[in-house]
């Protein structure tokens, strides 16, 4: 083509380009969050919507009926989290060679919660890979990866402040993250992908089931430990794939009800209203980016393209 057809097929495709919010993990504290993400996120982008989550409780396709006001595109509700997801290792190790299983144990022998969820190291590390991994595999079986052009991959637990930048001005060819909560890393709550890059993101366990992760994966270790964050960095760098960020908007909520990995719900009174939060400082900086909104009343200014930042 020459050059104006590939400006006016580019031109189209930036107009046309469908979207889909990605729901994955497990379903926490929808009945906190779902008109506000419905409202901040999944209507303002104009986008449909799916669920690949683990299951939770007998209830969750009730809970998943909150949302029956979008366009859910795809429900896939697994088990396989069984004990720890050692069933689903269990079936891998039996496919392997003894050569290969000595290989794989290379991975165990990396302390951190990148690992998270398996062997009893704390966090949820190895969920979140094998939440990746189950959400690719769902985008190719039914064929919905044709369907669109960006992926908003998120959780349920997570309360925006602010409406979700616009799609439009977020760089296709980049994959785009929030500020803050990387720990070295990539802060591995949101991302935005296309068609270019959600295979680079989504496929950090595919990697390690094939041994390419052991290419790069010991190149990134602090005194032998790994956080899913710096794995998540490690992989996108080996991938060629580059991250920008926007400003953080959004901070993860719940209450004593609700489960966790990690770090427990915990409540804050700022400026008179209580909020309930798992970390302070991504709460306290989404407050803060939302009174810094309110005086651009514009996301051109809070987007950060130019130079890649990830903090």
């Amino acid at each position: 083509m020459m050059m104006d057809d590939v400006t006016l097929a580019n031109n189209i495709t930036v107009a046309e380009q469908r979207s889909v919010v990605c729901m994955i993990g497990t379903l926490r504290a929808v009945d906190l969050t779902y008109q506000n993400l419905i409202e901040k996120v999944i209507q303002p982008l104009n986008a449909d919507l799916m669920f690949c989550v683990s299951r939770m409780t007998s209830e969750d396709e009730t809970t998943i009926n909150k949302f029956r006001s979008c366009n859910i595109v795809d429900i896939c509700i697994y088990e396989e989290a069984g004990d720890g997801y050692q069933d689903f290792l269990h079936g891998f190790f039996n496919q392997l060679t003894p050569e290969k299983r000595t290989e794989w144990h290379k991975y165990f022998d990396i302390e951190g919660n990148w690992l998270g969820g398996i062997k009893g190291r704390r966090g949820s590390g190895f969920h979140l890979n094998f939440n990746y991994w189950k959400l690719l595999d769902r985008l190719r079986f039914k064929n919905i990866g044709s369907e669109y052009q960006r992926f908003v991959i998120t959780r349920t637990d997570l309360f925006w402040m602010v409406e979700h930048p616009p799609l439009n001005l977020l760089d296709s060819n980049l994959i785009w993250i929030p500020t803050g909560e990387n720990y070295n890393g990539y802060n591995d709550r949101h991302a935005v992908c296309s068609t270019q890059n959600v295979y680079d993101y989504l496929s950090l366990l595919e990697f390690m089931l094939n041994f390419k992760a052991l290419e790069y994966i010991y190149n990134n270790l602090d005194e032998n430990n790994l956080n899913h964050e710096r794995h998540l960095k490690s992989h996108l760098d080996y991938c060629g794939v580059e991250v920008a960020t926007f400003k953080n908007v959004a901070y993860l909520t719940g209450d004593k009800q609700t489960l966790t990995n990690w770090a427990p719900v915990k409540t804050k009174y700022v400026d008179r209203v209580e909020y309930a939060y798992k970390y302070q400082e991504e709460l306290l900086s989404s407050l803060e980016n939302m009174a810094q909104f309110a005086i651009h009343k514009s996301w051109n200014k809070m987007i950060f393209e130019g130079d890649r930042r990830s903090n």
